[in-house]
């Protein structure tokens, strides 16, 4: 019998594995097979740059005209008005002369510091409360179920809106602003926290169970990994939140911060440094951010958020 009957006959072994077997003259061998799957199944080596490549650049492009245009809106908007809106609405080059102005004289970079400070212990007192309580919602679901409406009203009150709640119980000092600014982002982290231990599917608890994960290790090694993209999802949403209310309640409450720089700002008729002071919100927010996609990718490597970036 030839290697070629051998094969065509349905034979999946080769009779000489260090042989080099052309294709056969039907196709139909198992080498022929595999071939066919592989074109079938895996793409051409240079598809997927050729792909991405155009949209990696509409991407870049879109980053350099965006922000240009919104400048050159801006700066129309500013000089179309008169003076009445010029000065309502100061062209470009006068709010960067107050920003430089601004942290020439330190206020800018004190009220910086103050609002990171603000936010960061709103944000890290959200991130503690809600992990701790989302795990044990989620682990007694009864609790969770029985709480539910409570949760449910609380979380859809607006952040400022408890504000004057908090000044009576603890003061007009900076600790308000934080517990205003964790009160408004603890919600996002206990209900994804809870949400994300209860979707843990029994297959993995139970193949923990078997390699001996019990008690507080069962928590480490499962649940927390199993939990933590939802647990990453609510994080985030913390993030930007607390950071918002942050800054709303230094503008009400007038201490230190960007907040206040605005509101004193406009008080004193200095839109200029009110414009700056906002800018510098926005700065600080987009540093903010990105330090946080960065500590996403280094904490949870699995989680590739590229893909749904370009989908």
């Amino acid at each position: 019998m030839s290697r070629w009957t051998y094969l065509a006959q349905g034979h999946t072994r080769k009779p000489h594995a260090t042989t080099c077997i052309p294709r056969c003259e039907r196709q139909c061998c198992a080498c022929c097979c595999a071939r066919r799957a592989r074109r079938r199944l895996m793409p051409p080596p240079h598809s997927k740059r050729r792909v991405v490549a155009p949209r990696s650049a509409m991407r870049r492009l879109a980053v350099i005209v965006g922000p240009l245009l919104v400048v050159g809106l801006w700066w129309f908007m500013s000089a179309s008005g008169g003076e009445a809106r010029s000065y309502y609405l100061p062209p470009p080059p006068a709010v960067v002369a107050a920003a430089v102005q601004g942290f020439a004289d330190g206020s800018l970079l004190e009220g910086a510091l103050a609002t990171l400070a603000h936010f960061l212990g709103g944000f890290t007192a959200a991130v503690a409360i809600g992990l701790a309580a989302g795990l044990a919602l989620g682990r007694f679901e009864a609790v969770g179920t029985a709480l539910q409406p409570v949760l449910n009203f609380l979380r859809t009150l607006p952040g400022i809106a408890i504000l004057p709640v908090l000044m009576l119980l603890l003061g007009l000092g900076n600790a308000t602003i934080i517990a205003t600014s964790t009160f408004a982002s603890v919600w996002f982290v206990l209900l994804n926290t809870a949400a994300g231990v209860q979707e843990v599917h029994p297959v993995v608890l139970d193949t923990g169970r078997v390699f001996g994960a019990q008690g507080w290790r069962r928590w480490v090694s499962v649940v927390l990994p199993s939990a933590a993209p939802r647990i990453a999802t609510g994080v985030r949403l913390a993030l930007g939140i607390s950071l918002v209310v942050a800054v709303s309640a230094e503008i009400i409450m007038g201490r230190a911060g960007l907040g206040f720089i605005i509101a004193d700002s406009m008080e004193t008729l200095r839109p200029s440094a009110a414009y700056a002071a906002i800018l510098t919100v926005g700065v600080l927010a987009w540093i903010v951010f990105q330090v946080g996609e960065f500590l996403e990718a280094k904490v949870l490597p699995w989680a590739n958020r590229s893909d749904v970036r370009r989908a």
